[in-house]
Order: structure tokens, then sequence, then C-alpha cells
């Protein structure tokens, strides 16, 4: 009997969980995150601009739709992989096979003086966001990106165009500045300059400012002011922020991330260098042939733990694995007016174009809340 150990329960996590769980009958699969629930990051906009609940689309992870999949609820404390064993908060567990799928956190503290209550990536914090957000009628309204990588590329630009449908629908909109600051030239850089102009245009066409190349250097809270690595400032009266990311601390102290500050992967297997041992979504860096790393987005997590789970199963059996992860995936950018654009990515083309992007529609929403739905059926029913 082999253990499969799984760290981590978001998409990838959840995906190699439900895929090995026809394999328990043979072998032990054991799943660990120290959350009790699980809720896609895409919740978190719905919420902040009021169509959405915080309880709505959680669900217990003790509820997984996985067969007879172990889950446990536990803080990771160490990854020891010469003695292939990882220590949790609820003991140790050895393992034949690791999956290392722990994700990004968020390192707020790496700008000096970012308040907590304008992480709108945190969940506990968009609550008390949308009521503030619920209480403009003027002034200046800034979603402020603070370093890449970050997850999800579009959602700092979605954040900016619902807050704008929600100030339109208070009939308040004239009133107020919105704009985004971004630290790269372009936004979402990885997926090419067609996408980036149509983020550009679609910001433009709102009245929606964007301020490119601003990396903040520290905030005043007090002052209600950001100053930038140039010296130039900006004011605010509502800040949202997206916090830098980093590889978990846990992942780091085991020796398993790189320069990049990833874990470094196979781009098609998602093996690391470490025998038996794969990383797959947020928390590892893949290469892309023409430049750049992978986006962290939780489709491409999804991806690749299908293509490690299936790859899982014949080593269970004996036999070597063929799959391989393509660097494909699909996603939405909403644009706040019960409208969404489809995007597909095609992220290991040589060409500077990685995205290919549909015409906004009704559909396309339709279709980004339908991806939500499917996947909770899927893991939890």
């Amino acid at each position: 009997m082999a253990n499969v150990v799984i760290l981590g329960a978001g998409f990838g996590g959840l995906t190699v969980a439900q895929r090995l769980a026809g394999a328990t009958d043979h072998h032990q699969v054991t799943l660990v995150d120290r959350r009790s629930k699980f809720m896609m990051g895409l919740a978190k906009l719905w919420i902040l601009v009021g169509r959405r609940e915080p309880v709505e689309g959680q669900r217990r992870l003790a509820q997984l739709r996985a067969g007879a999949v172990r889950f446990v609820k536990a803080e990771v404390e160490a990854i020891d992989l010469e003695n292939r064993e990882v220590r949790t908060g609820a003991g140790r567990f050895g393992y034949d096979f690791l999956v290392v799928a722990l994700g990004a956190e968020l390192a707020p503290e790496n700008v000096p003086g970012l308040p907590p209550e304008a992480n709108f990536y945190d969940a506990a914090r968009v609550p008390t966001l949308r009521d503030s957000l619920a209480g403009v009628s003027g002034g200046t309204v800034i979603v402020m990106v603070c370093g890449a990588p970050y997850k999800c590329p579009p959602a700092p630009f979605e954040a900016a165009m619902l807050v704008d449908g929600l100030l339109r629908e208070r009939r308040v909109r004239e009133q107020v500045d919105l704009g985004v600051t971004i630290p790269d030239a372009e936004p979402m850089p990885v997926a090419g300059p067609a996408a980036g102009r149509m983020v550009r245009t679609t910001l433009a066409q709102r009245g929606i400012s964007l301020r490119s190349l601003a990396q903040p250097a520290g905030v005043d809270a007090a002052a209600r002011r950001v100053t930038f690595v140039d010296g130039s400032t900006l004011d605010y009266d509502l800040l949202l922020a997206v916090p830098p990311h980093r590889a978990p601390r846990v992942v780091e102290e085991a020796g398993l991330v790189d320069s990049t500050g990833w874990v470094p992967v196979d781009r098609s297997s998602l093996a690391t260098g470490h025998q038996r041992v794969f990383a797959i979504g947020d928390v590892c860096a893949v290469r892309l042939p023409a430049g750049g790393m992978l986006p962290k987005a939780g489709v491409m997590a999804e991806s690749q733990g299908e293509v490690v789970a299936a790859n899982l199963l014949e080593a269970l059996d004996g036999r070597a694995g063929r799959e391989e992860f393509d660097g494909r995936g699909e996603c939405f950018f909403e644009l706040g007016d019960g409208r969404a654009v489809q995007m597909e990515g095609h992220f290991f083309r040589h060409a500077a174009d990685r995205v290919d992007a549909g015409l906004p529609s009704a559909e396309a929403l339709a279709a980004k809340e339908r991806f939500e739905r499917e996947r909770l059926e899927r893991w939890f029913g």
C-alpha cells in the first residue's frame, strides 16, 4: 500500500484528491489543509459589491466528495524531504508520493504601512471593504496592485469594473475618481500585448485611470497617501489593495523554492527536483517558452491537478504516466454591467499573444457563474 499526501485543498489539491478517490481501496490518500472551508477567490469580488453574502459559495472540506480520502484539518509545520514525512499540527504523515498545492501566501507586511483593511484578497477583510464602499459618495477610490506575480491576473481590473458598475447603480460615479495602479508596464503582461490593450481600452471606456510602473514603497494610512518607489504620491479616500505574494514559509524552509521564490517544476509533469514530489498551482513556477512564468490561477491549478492525478494513478499501478500539462486554461473578465469576456490562454505558445478573448456578453458571465457551480458540485456534491 502506498501513501499519497496532498498538501492544500485549493483547486489543485481538491482535483487530485477527487481523482485519486478510486484508488483508496488499495492505497492511503490524505489531504491536509489548515482551513475548514473552501471558497473560490472569484466570490470575493461578488461579496465586495454586495452581490453575495460571505457564507454563500462556501463548502466544508470535511464534506469532500472523494470517497475514502482522509481530510486532516491542520497546519503544515514542516516538510522533511529526506525522510519523506510531513509534520502537521495533527501529527506526522509519511508519504510515498507528495503533492504540494499550498498556494501563495499574502505578504501585506512587505509594503510598510499598508492597512490590513485594504486587503481585498483576504476574504475576512472583504465584508468591511464592502461596507466602506457602500458609503462612498465622492472622492478617490484606488485599486492598487503591490507586486507581481499575484493570483488571478484579471482580478484587480475586474474589481475596478465592478466598483464602477456599483457606483453607477448608486448614481454617484461622476463624483468619484476611480483608478488602478500596477507595478508592470502593461496590464497582465504574461497574456501578451493584445490582452493588455483590451484591458486598457475597457478601463478607459469607463473613465477608470490606469497608472503603470507604479511600485508602492509605503502607505500612510492616517494621511491616506501612497508613496511609490519613484517618489511620487497618490492620495485616496478608499484603497483596495492586492498585497505582495510569496511561497508559504514551510515550502521555503523545506528547500523547495529557487531564485524566483517559487517551486520550480517540469512544465509537462509538474515534478519537482525531488523524487516523487510534485508541486501544482500558485506555489510553483512554470517557465514559459517566450519568457516569464505561467500565471497563478485556479484554472491552471485544476488542469495541473488533473495531470498529476492521472500520472499518480498510473504510478500506483506500477506504470509510467504519460499525461502532460499543456499550459491551456479559460478564465473570465467581468465587466460590471451584467457581461463578461471569456478568455482562453495558450501559455505554451511561442507567440507574444498567449490569450484569445471573445466579445463581451451576458452568456460569458453566465459561464463564469456556471464554472463555480459545476466545480462545487463536483467536489462537494
